[in-house]
């Protein structure tokens, strides 16, 4: 945001931003900062379930797939809906 603003772009009437890892600064920013969540506690449990399986030799999939949530705040906005 703050290169964006340097630059003379305003967020988001010029140029929308999306972070990621929601971190505090995301929704206490100005504008609030739109952010991509994955939640920390959700990948540590996924991680070790699949560490358990592969030491105990069961079955992994190949392909894990995680849920992040995007979590949509002041920094965005659609095309051509610019404030």
């Amino acid at each position: 945001m703050k290169t964006a603003h340097k630059a003379g772009l305003r967020v988001p009437e010029d140029l929308s931003l999306v972070g990621f890892d929601d971190i505090p600064y995301a929704s206490n920013s100005i504008p609030e900062l739109t952010s991509v969540s994955l939640k920390c506690h959700e990948l540590g449990r996924t991680s070790a379930e699949l560490l358990h399986r592969l030491i105990t030799r069961d079955k992994v999939k190949k392909n894990t797939k995680l849920r992040p949530e995007l979590i949509v705040r002041e920094s965005t906005a659609p095309p051509g809906k610019r404030r």
